[in-house]
């Protein structure tokens, strides 16, 4: 039997350490937080993730449907690249 290789929401909740799930609009280039537990709850576990993206609306141009996500890592604090 094969595998299921779609990615689902319960994915996102298993971030990895020193990582975060971002939302970026192909629209503008708006870059955000991805609200996972927010999507989790209103969606389920078991949905898959482009499916949920395709409702996401931007902050930034409003626009519906232009939304894909991306992990990013954080810098280690102590880190030259980090500000404040």
């Amino acid at each position: 039997m094969g595998r299921d290789l779609t990615l689902r929401m319960r994915h996102l909740r298993q971030g990895a350490p020193g990582r975060v799930w971002l939302a970026v609009c192909s629209a503008c280039g708006h870059i955000g937080a991805l609200p996972v537990g927010l999507l989790v709850a209103r969606y389920g576990e078991l949905e898959p993730v482009e499916t949920a993206l395709r409702k996401l609306r931007c902050d930034q141009c409003r626009e519906v449907g232009k939304v894909s996500h991306r992990l990013a890592r954080l810098c280690e604090p102590g880190c030259h690249r980090q500000r404040g």
